[in-house]
């Protein structure tokens, strides 16, 4: 946790309690002294507690007297519509977190349809493992989606790979989501043969696009018949989740059709025009399940919900003759080669499913001619002896010119992410300035 991030996001949400662990006390105690307003710290692991804070078991144990405590009275709520229910941070991969503003109706929005169209078809015996943060919003709703449906649920405070398997096979894990880094983790590291995966029935990840190969990779590697693999999409201005790949269908990359109270669009971004289906633009909706705005940010708010209420995600997509939504790239992650526009997710999924790749994430390098070409980021698999050369010759040998690695390849130890595993392209973009 960085103090300059939390400081940032305190002065966003001006939080009266932050709930604080061992772990993660010292940072926060720094900040919280730093603010106007009183911040209670209350600790939720009552193992050693922290001297001068109250914990949670403490509080439970003391029942009759909360929440006076701390003064709190719960409030009725008016106008769902229109009254924040949760903040949320946007995943800042362009900058500073934004606070989200999501509506009691919106997160209802979004666990009705997760439950109506079987997101995570969870029940009372369902079992789910989840690494994904809670102040991530996938994790949040799936914190949510648990409490509806009586489920059981794992947390892991970060991700550790063999207690991670470990988990999966103690606890007889059935659903599993994660982010597309993690099917990388479970299609190519070793330590996964080591352990069973059999109760696993499905496993759900999104907040990046993943690519066809490296989803067949991971259904070969754990070679469980009764396990699932669904595509989904959201992101936190469209209260979390929006589309999932339906159960049995057979387009593994699709993220799934258009969901109840929710209307999409596909436009060109230079003319705004409405594309049809099978051609690619920038997806926007409307619905139940966009958020009020960002937290003390009009302006930026105004950026993205344009005056018709039309979301503009700077999502690349296209929906086919079916009406499947598919999920390309980024806008602001475009590579302009020569007038061409390359989307870096399209050579990042090809290097991803190289036996000898680990991790890759692909920007454009400035070049006086071209404008710019595509330079690759590349973490190797221990012990690999592949070459730079050998990876741009297996580019191009597959995808049309314009997407060749005309800037190299680059091997580093680790691809910079955020907590929400997306790429932090801002800080490849400073290593390339200084290679």
């Amino acid at each position: 946790m960085i103090l300059v991030e939390l400081l940032h996001s305190l002065n966003i949400v001006k939080p009266r309690i932050i709930f604080v662990s061992r772990i993660t006390y010292e940072v926060v105690h720094r900040a919280a002294q730093k603010q106007s307003w009183k911040i209670e710290l209350i600790q939720l692991d009552d193992e050693n507690p922290i001297t001068d804070i109250l914990t949670l078991g403490g509080i439970i144990s003391q029942r009759r007297q909360w929440p006076d405590p701390l003064g709190y009275q719960a409030t009725a709520v008016s106008e769902p519509f229109r009254k924040e229910a949760i903040i949320l941070q946007s995943s800042g991969t362009t900058g500073l977190p934004k606070g989200v503003m999501l509506s009691h109706k919106n997160m209802l929005a979004s666990v009705f349809m997760a439950k109506n169209f079987q997101f995570e078809d969870f029940s009372n015996a369902s079992v789910i493992l989840t690494v994904i943060p809670l102040h991530h919003g996938f994790g949040f709703l799936i914190m949510l989606s648990v409490i509806h449906s009586n489920a059981t649920t794992i947390m892991m405070k970060s991700f550790d790979p063999k207690l991670f398997c470990e988990s999966i096979q103690k606890y007889r894990v059935t659903i599993l989501p994660i982010v597309p880094a993690l099917l990388g983790f479970l299609a190519k590291n070793p330590i996964v043969s080591n352990y069973d995966f059999r109760s696993l029935r499905q496993i759900m990840f999104g907040s990046a696009p993943s690519s066809h190969q490296l989803i067949g990779l991971v259904e070969d590697r754990l070679k469980n018949k009764n396990l699932i693999l669904r595509n989904g999409y959201g992101m936190t201005e469209l209260s979390i989740v929006t589309h999932i790949c339906n159960i049995g269908s057979k387009k593994k990359l699709s993220v799934g059709p258009v969901q109840t109270a929710l209307e999409l669009k596909i436009v060109d971004r230079e003319t705004g025009k409405s594309l049809g289906p099978n051609e690619t633009g920038e997806l926007c909706c409307k619905g139940d399940h966009v958020m009020l705005g960002y937290k003390g940010n009009p302006q930026a708010t105004a950026e993205v919900i344009d005056s018709n209420g039309w979301l503009h995600t700077g999502d690349l997509a296209f929906y086919d003759n079916d009406g499947d939504l598919f999920i390309s790239g980024r806008l602001k992650e475009l590579i302009k080669y020569k007038g061409f526009q390359v989307a870096p997710a399209e050579i990042e999924h090809l290097l991803g499913a190289h036996s000898e790749v680990v991790d890759v994430a692909v920007v454009g390098k400035p070049d006086d001619i071209a404008g710019e070409v595509p330079l690759a980021f590349v973490v190797k698999t221990t012990g690999s002896d592949v070459t730079a050369e050998e990876l741009c010759k297996f580019v191009s040998e597959r995808l049309s010119s314009p997407k060749h690695l005309r800037g190299g390849v680059r091997f580093i130890d680790a691809i910079p992410r955020n907590s929400n595993a997306k790429i932090l392209r801002r800080e490849l973009l400073l290593l390339l300035a200084k290679l």
